[in-house]
């Protein structure tokens, strides 16, 4: 119930921009916008973040539209595109 969820602070992020994102399976993604045109990723259960640069031939990004355990989606001026989030190394841990 609304009654019983308490906020808590997970992580500081830096700035972003013109941000879109996507939540589902404990995961959240967004896409930073112009700030730093990196998609970040965070495991909600523990606050655990990835962050990447979609290649440069993938320019005029549009957002992140869909996430989960295993990828991230986002599409761009050029097509829809998908990461997966174990290839993105360990990444940085909890505070």
């Amino acid at each position: 119930s609304k009654a019983d969820l308490k906020l808590s602070k997970r992580r500081p992020i830096g700035a972003i921009g013109g941000s879109t994102s996507a939540a589902s399976a404990g995961f959240y993604a967004m896409f930073g916008g112009t700030a730093d045109r990196k998609i970040h990723v965070y495991r909600l259960s523990d606050a655990q973040h990835w962050a990447f640069v979609p290649p440069q031939e993938f320019v005029d990004i549009w957002g992140v539209f869909y996430v989960d355990a295993k990828t991230v989606w986002y599409w761009t001026v050029t097509g829809i595109y998908r990461q997966a989030i174990d290839a993105l190394g360990p990444g940085d841990p909890p505070p």
